[in-house]
């Protein structure tokens, strides 16, 4: 159980209002534990409040309550105390009428909008608040402090390469920065290297010592696969592969491949063989030394699987073998690759399954199929989906609006309900492990977990049903180690128990010291703080240039080629300050 308490104030309330807090969309609360409402004349408890509950939670002030918020002018201020199992901060709305806030002596009105603090688990986070007078940018120190920062997060082999201010750089799973150097672009390890991209000099790959093993020089590059990788050079509509020594094996001149549905091939060699492309947009097969194994003759094919290739011609699909023979006819409008020993094949509008002799194990009588998964496959009669064996006997009905593949022993299943239509999770004989109540659910993960989505918010549960994750995030990837999420626009990570990882980037240690921090851009990053409602500037290693001492400052270095910022004092002065800290032209506004 986390105890949450929130604080906060008001300057004005207009006379013979009504008064609402709303809790919307937040789950999870267990019971309000206490509420306050501290101000000129008496404290107010749960029981003063009328509570409504279908879905949300609404708490009304009492009309014979609503007197003691006739106030002018005068401060007041509130207390929540809430035991909670989940809570996510930015979900949490007050309603009321017309409130004024003050920044140094100036008084603004907000209509509908309210300063508040959070406490959460014995850490101070706070929300931020912005208001335009004129030209001006007015910023509060109300800011929420997410455990979160970067604008991307890819995991790969025990390090993540994560996005910051438009500068990429890579983490430990401790959220330290691993290497001194920072890229325009990176991409997760795999394989034992990473891309890496420079402005000067293009794309190439580093180890994970940091070392640039493959020097920086592409257009464009993917993560190594069987010991390739793919380049391409100024050319973009041609791509080659070099070796993990960086040597080029294959010439870049061969085109992309797309499937049938207009989707594009990541090319990456499947069973030591590649689908690749000629100028003909005709459309084969090439081993790793760049021979030709299969004859650029197709209009579309796709990567090899269990020792086969599907290849259409003329309207019509097949199988070729690694030797170029046409092992499997092409007859088919349609086919799935081989999984399990089955390949999925469309004949006259239906689906059925043929093996890799071209014997039809199971006839095309189905509207819709997926490929075998852990002995089972998912089939579509009429408007509903069920499962068959490798018999073609049926194992669960066909019951079910839509359906997941079985992985580790679970498949989810979408029917409708009371409340609409949700996702649940059965077993290998149809019996409901998990019930149908997530708006979207996806596959369980070899470490026994699934993300899950409720009200456009993801979260984690494993194989009982208990959310290890709560619902609370707007993105969420499962890894075997960690998660990595999404909140308000920025990524994070979890540890395998949902727990924040902290990063210990320059602006987490300044956002653990100051009220407020921001990022600005350009080549000489600083960073503006906040502190008891002044604000200062910070070089990129966070020592201090300018102390708190501002009312307000602007977005950036907007002026003089952005190389100035301006800022203010409550004294009606303004003047400009460059990145070293030198103040500039101070005038009346």
């Amino acid at each position: 159980m986390k105890k949450i308490v929130l604080s906060g104030w008001w300057l004005s309330f207009e006379k013979e209002c009504e008064y609402y807090i709303k809790y919307e969309q937040v789950s999870g609360f267990n019971k309000i534990h206490k509420i306050e409402i501290e101000g000129e004349s008496q404290s107010y408890k749960e029981s003063d409040f009328i509570a409504i509950d279908k879905g949300n939670k609404i708490f009304k002030f009492l009309q014979k309550d609503a007197i003691a918020l006739e106030r002018e002018k005068k401060n007041c201020s509130f207390s929540f105390e809430i035991d909670a199992l989940e809570f996510n901060p930015q979900k949490l709305k007050f309603y009321y009428i017309d409130v004024i806030i003050k920044i140094g002596e100036e008084e603004i009105r907000t209509g509908n909008k309210i300063l508040w603090s959070v406490t959460y688990n014995g850490k101070k986070c706070q929300l931020k608040w912005e208001c335009n007078i004129g030209d001006i940018i007015y910023r509060t120190i109300i800011w929420y402090k997410s455990p979160f920062i970067y604008d991307y997060c890819a995991f790969g082999e025990g390090l993540v390469a994560v996005e910051l201010n438009d500068w990429y750089y890579f983490i430990d799973t401790t959220g330290k920065k691993v290497f001194p150097d920072s890229y325009k672009r990176a991409e997760n390890f795999k394989n034992g290297l990473a891309p890496i991209f420079t402005q000067e000099t293009g794309w190439g790959f580093i180890n994970q010592k940091g070392e640039e093993v493959i020097a920086t020089q592409y257009n464009d590059v993917h993560h190594f696969n069987n010991g390739r990788a793919f380049i391409q050079k100024e050319n973009l509509f041609y791509f080659g592969f070099i070796d993990e020594n960086g040597k080029e094996i294959i010439p870049c001149k061969y085109r992309r491949v797309w499937d049938g549905i207009g989707v594009l091939f990541n090319h990456d060699f499947n069973e030591e063989l590649v689908l690749v492309g000629n100028d003909e947009f005709k459309c084969g097969y090439i081993d790793k030394v760049g021979e030709v194994v299969v004859p650029l003759i197709y209009s579309s094919a796709h990567p090899f699987c269990e020792g086969l290739g599907a290849v259409r011609k003329n309207g019509k699909w097949g199988f070729v073998d690694k030797l170029g023979n046409e092992v499997i006819h092409l007859i088919y409008s349609d086919v799935y690759d081989f999984s399990e020993g089955f390949a999925a094949v469309k004949l006259d509008g239906k689906w059925g399954f043929i093996d890799k002799t071209n014997k039809e194990v199971i006839p095309c009588i189905y509207k819709n199929v997926y490929s075998f998964s852990e002995g089972l496959s998912a089939v579509k009669i009429g408007h509903k989906w069920g499962f068959i064996d490798k018999f073609g006997e049926r194992v669960i009905d066909c019951k079910y609006t839509d359906i997941t593949l079985f992985q580790n022993g679970l498949a989810a299943v979408k029917m409708k309900m009371e409340c609409g239509y949700k996702w649940g999770y059965v077993d290998m004989q149809g019996n409901f492990v998990i019930p149908c109540m997530y708006d979207l659910a996806e596959s369980f993960h070899t470490n026994g977990l699934a993300c899950v989505e409720i009200n456009k918010k993801w979260g984690c549960i494993n194989r009982y049903g208990d959310i290890v994750v709560p619902l609370i995030y707007d993105d969420i990837h499962i890894y075997e180690t960690l998660f990595v999420v999404g909140l308000n626009g920025k990524y994070g990570l979890l540890d395998i128990n949902g727990q924040p990882i902290e990063d210990h980037s320059v602006y987490k240690e300044l956002s653990k010291k100051y009220d407020q921090v921001f990022l600005e851009d350009g080549e000489e990053k600083t960073y503006t703080f906040a502190l008891n409602g002044k604000y200062g500037l910070t070089d990129k290693d966070g020592n201090v240039l300018i102390p708190a001492e501002y009312d307000w400052m602007g977005k950036g270095f907007e002026y003089e080629d952005n190389t100035l910022m301006i800022v203010g004092k409550k004294d009606g002065f303004y003047e400009y300050i460059n990145r070293q800290g030198e103040k500039f032209d101070k005038k009346k506004k």
